[in-house]
């Protein structure tokens, strides 16, 4: 049963989730990140500092923003990241970071003190040597194992974030038993984006037919072994693959069959925003596959003239042919130690942590003050060129 948009909406837009990568470069080379790595390209070398960042969340403060989460390429390769979450938690928004596991040992010192709340670690697979082989990394499977082990001692939630397909898919009920072992608060369970036609990760149509008969059950059974009292979560994992041959074709990256079922659940345009290092503001993660389009950028203008422009309102009216081979409102989660994540989207309960330090945490950006300079100089003299046209 498909559940009309809940709860945006178009004519109130509320910015309640802002997902900002303040750093694209990575230490690894995943096939699936290409177009991607492309629209990085395209972007530009110019880097906000962290009063440019400081100055878009206070525009998101004021449009309703509840949830930020910092992604990338790799977001602890941004020198000032402590920063940018003690912006974010002085507010009282729900801070994430989504990692490969690169750098997360050396700065979640750092991190805690901020308080940051949630790390998501990114696996490609629970065996050392198909998940490094899929990085194109020698040891990053040790690197993510630090990270993890680090995350979860440290009393922060520990999400682990897999992309299910053609390779590890048979690795399912180990996963459960090992996100359980490591102490995770929940498993992120999400399918290919973008994978139609280079098919680096896509099951085909009797791998997923396998997977429902042989290895779901097994994950179920598994999971129930963990979690015995059953609630949502349970229900969310029985439903991988689920809608395979009904909504869409699974095996082929076609996550839909009527666009309009696909726009009718999606929540992001009345919700979401995505900005990218440069300032530049897509409407949702799609874009970073089609490439536009491009809402706006934060140096010519606020975050708030472009979530109340006509770029966003006509994205939010006609949305987007890429949307046909969305996966993200069939993602999944399960609970493993605690029940409390907050699903994308949901209302959080602001609150400033009484232990969050009372000045903002001082570091150097690997850009060094240049970039950070010539960013917050952009935005002033936009800001300027706004005041002398109104």
């Amino acid at each position: 049963m498909l559940l009309p948009r809940q709860p945006g909406d178009p004519q109130h837009p509320s910015l309640r989730h802002l997902t900002i990568k303040p750093h694209h470069g990575c230490r690894y080379n995943c096939p699936y990140c290409k177009s991607r790595r492309d629209l990085f390209r395209k972007s530009g070398g110019i880097r906000l500092g962290l009063d440019d960042w400081a100055g878009v969340f206070a525009d998101a403060d004021r449009l309703g923003c509840q949830y930020l989460d910092i992604s990338g390429g790799e977001p602890t390769l941004y020198r000032l990241l402590p920063g940018l979450v003690w912006e974010a938690k002085r507010r009282g928004w729900f801070v994430s970071l989504n990692s490969s596991g690169y750098g997360i040992p050396a700065a979640l010192d750092a991190l805690a003190a901020a308080c940051l709340d949630q790390v998501i670690i990114s696996l490609l697979s629970i065996d050392a040597a198909r998940h490094d082989s899929a990085r194109g990394a020698q040891g990053s499977w040790q690197t993510a194992l630090r990270a993890m082990d680090r995350v979860a001692s440290s009393g922060m939630r520990l999400i682990i974030h897999l992309i299910v397909n053609r390779h590890n898919y048979a690795e399912l009920p180990l996963l459960i038993d090992f996100a359980f072992a490591r102490g995770a608060a929940g498993l992120a369970l999400v399918y290919p984006e973008d994978d139609g036609e280079s098919r680096h990760l896509l099951m085909t149509a009797a791998e997923i037919l396998r997977f429902r008969a042989e290895v779901l059950p097994e994950c179920l059974r598994r999971y129930a072994s963990h979690r015995p009292i059953p609630d949502a979560s349970h229900a969310n994992l029985a439903g991988l693959f689920a809608m395979h041959g009904v909504s869409g074709d699974f095996s082929a990256g076609r996550y839909w069959t009527d666009i309009e079922d696909a726009h009718r659940c999606c929540l992001k345009p009345e919700s979401f925003a995505l900005i990218y290092a440069n300032g530049d503001v897509l409407p949702c993660n799609g874009v970073e596959y089609s490439h536009r389009p491009i809402a706006g950028n934060v140096l010519r203008q606020s975050l708030g003239e472009i979530w109340t422009g006509p770029e966003y309102a006509a994205f939010r009216e006609s949305r987007m042919a890429f949307c046909r081979l969305c996966p993200s409102s069939h993602h999944t989660g399960i609970a493993v130690h605690r029940a409390d994540n907050p699903p994308y989207a949901a209302p959080v309960v602001r609150r400033i942590p009484e232990a969050l330090p009372v000045a903002r945490p001082a570091a150097q950006d690997r850009g060094g003050s240049q970039s950070s300079g010539r960013a917050t100089a952009a935005r002033s003299a936009a800001a300027q060129m706004r005041a002398l046209n109104s």
